[in-house]
């Protein structure tokens, strides 16, 4: 469990956290790397459930036609932008947004944070024995990590009605913070949905392709590749099904975000 060590000034930081921008509706906070591992700490401290977000452009343009992920992503305590053409398009519309920090690697510093506190892990979803490989590796890449479960939850058809023994599980592990694998937009209606009904858990946050990093199933691109924004050309060339994906993120979505933002202006 985390220590009882709260700062009222840290707490209140967290709850006074405002959005950076908008885009297509949904609204982005900034933090850099020491800001964010500051806000997971006073969260880890705190007594309440928070909701974290990486929003992607595949995201945000899912959420044009999806209430139930636009409702989650709307509720989100902390969405982080996850995706140069968020923070390219934000700059256009001279929004405050300047930062990217990919959800891995978001997630990862939760992590570290949550070792240093001795606060406890449980990992959900990814395919059959990836939580697992991946909880292993991340205990010998951070010290002290205490990982109380996984489960790659079988299959979940329906986000916001998991099976309750699915539920189950993670209540029992008393976990202080939950990382979920399902997909983009999956994960994060089944965390809205289930948040009064997860009781102890401090942070929960998507993940996405996390657990496959972590467990050296897939291998991320080369940092060079990702400073320079490069990075879905590494996956694309990777994995070519992302092919429909990617066009809709480079080309699609900045469109929309325009109109959204037109808009709303107009409004």
């Amino acid at each position: 469990m985390p220590n009882s060590q709260n700062s009222p000034s840290a707490a209140a930081k967290v709850s006074a956290l405002q959005p950076a921008g908008v885009l297509c509706g949904i609204p982005l906070h900034q933090l850099d790397m020491a800001e964010l591992r500051g806000y997971f700490r006073s969260c880890l401290n705190g007594d309440r459930f928070r909701l974290v977000a990486t929003p992607n452009p595949e995201m945000l343009l899912a959420s044009r036609n999806d209430l139930r992920l636009r409702t989650a992503l709307q509720a989100a305590d902390l969405a982080l932008p996850d995706g140069y053409g968020l923070v390219a398009i934000g700059r256009l519309l001279r929004q405050h947004i300047r930062i990217r920090i990919a959800g891995v690697d978001a997630a990862y510093v939760l992590l570290g944070e949550a070792a240093s506190l001795g606060s406890a892990v449980y990992l959900l979803g990814a395919g059959e024995g990836v939580a697992a490989a991946a909880a292993q590796n991340l205990r010998t890449q951070i010290p002290g990590l205490r990982i109380v479960g996984v489960d790659d939850g079988g299959t979940i058809d329906d986000p916001e009605h998991p099976k309750r023994e699915i539920l189950d599980r993670i209540r029992s592990a008393h976990p202080d913070v939950l990382l979920v694998a399902l997909g983009h937009g999956r994960q994060e209606r089944l965390l809205y949905a289930q948040r009064m009904h997860l009781p102890g858990i401090r942070v929960a946050i998507g993940v996405g392709g996390a657990f496959d990093y972590w467990s050296g199933r897939i291998p991320r691109a080369p940092r060079w590749l990702s400073n320079y924004g490069f990075e879905w050309l590494y996956r694309l060339g990777r994995q070519p099904s992302r092919f429909p994906r990617i066009i809709a993120a480079v080309c699609l979505f900045p469109f929309y975000a325009l109109i959204d933002a037109h808009g709303q202006r107009t409004h």
